[in-house]
């Protein structure tokens, strides 16, 4: 099931009509760098959304207002490149993101890890891999628990990060309905108001989504775009940040849950255990939702890539990058890629194996699915 909320995103047909002006004019503007992070479908096809119509008509009403040119504008808007140092962006994410290591190297990413609370606290990331979470945790009668990096955790991170030179931070976490790293980071954040500026971002997401929207945004700083465009990235990516999540059962799913009746309902427990959830992340209220009980995992699978279709069809054909997730399921993971890779030939697809923060909420044996 495609969420229900409308994707307002235009052809280039549209925006001329309803603005009144020209094709070339709108291309020209993307060319001088006044229309950062349009969207384009797979076959690369301009997609505009409402903010790229506001951003229009504030060019125009510059130019005719003020007579300004357009390179004058441009550093109105956005900032000046000559004013934006190297490395005074970064990013800081937990490690629900699932990122690899190779790529918190590459794009410069601070990751601060959940800690698995059972016998003993282990450190996601260093204590603790997906591949070594089950070997270390079978003995455990009780489900462990995550615990989210603290607001303590959070202010030396950002002191510290001030201390190395940045001047920007852009916190961006998982979805504060379902983990409390968000909540922290921004009590830390108004701890260190007047020291360092720190922008915390709920995602509403977690796992894949959490990953795609993060590489995003690390990207774009190495890029070198200006604390404007990128603030205007995370407005344009967040609402359309799309969610699906396989899980070989419901035990993580269902973990915590009091049932005050344990008797009665063990047979029917028992029964659900049997089938494979399909379930999405919501965009808006950022909860995890079931969508499906399969009895088989191809089948699962497959109507997982459906609906990945139906999102992108309902999205005018924009999709800027997918972020598959696994724990476990590796081949079943690389094979998924590769059907993607031939519907979706243009567009960049990653495969990252998931942190044992993510196998705690989503299950030891599962697949996460995003668009971005």
């Amino acid at each position: 099931m495609v969420k229900n909320t409308e994707k307002k995103l235009y052809k280039i047909g549209y925006v001329i009509k309803f603005l009144g002006i020209t094709a070339r004019t709108v291309r020209y503007y993307e060319q001088m760098g006044l229309l950062p992070h349009i969207k384009r479908s797979d076959g690369k096809m301009r997609l505009f959304d409402d903010s790229d119509l506001a951003l229009i008509k504030k060019i125009r009403r510059m130019q005719s207002e003020e007579f300004l040119p357009l390179e004058i504008i441009r550093d109105r808007i956005f900032g000046s490149k000559k004013d934006q140092p190297n490395r005074t962006l970064v990013v800081v994410t937990d490690s629900a993101a699932s990122i690899s290591e190779d790529s918190i190297k590459k794009l410069n990413v601070q990751v601060l890890p959940f800690k698995i609370q059972a016998k003993k606290e282990l450190v996601d990331y260093k204590d603790i891999t997906s591949n070594s979470y089950m070997a270390k945790i079978a003995k455990y009668k009780d489900m462990p628990k995550n615990v989210a990096p603290t607001v303590d955790e959070f202010e030396a991170l950002f002191l510290e990060l001030k201390e190395k030179g940045y001047k920007k931070i852009f916190s961006l976490h998982s979805s504060s309905k379902i983990v409390a790293a968000y909540d922290n980071a921004v009590r830390a954040a108004n701890r260190v108001v007047g020291k360092i500026d720190v922008t915390v971002v709920d995602s509403k997401t977690i796992g894949a989504g959490l990953c795609a929207f993060v590489c995003q945004v690390a990207e774009a700083i190495n890029g070198h775009n200006s604390e404007h465009e990128i603030e205007l990235l995370i407005e344009k990516q967040v609402p359309i940040l799309h969610s699906l999540i396989y899980a070989n059962d419901l035990r993580a799913l269902l973990a915590g849950i009091a049932l005050k009746d344990i008797e009665n309902q063990t047979n029917l427990m028992k029964k659900l255990m049997g089938f494979k959830p399909i379930m999405m992340i919501d965009g808006d209220r950022g909860e995890i939702e079931v969508l499906e009980l399969c009895k088989e995992t191809e089948v699962a699978l497959e109507r997982i890539l459906e609906k990945i279709d139906e999102e992108v069809e309902s999205q005018r054909g924009y999709i800027n990058r997918i972020c598959i997730v696994y724990n476990i399921m590796y081949v079943e993971a690389m094979d998924i890629a590769n059907k993607l890779k031939q519907r979706y030939p243009n567009t960049k697809v990653d495969v990252f194996e998931g942190s044992s923060a993510l196998s705690l909420l989503i299950g030891d044996r599962s697949i996460n699915i995003a668009i971005a």
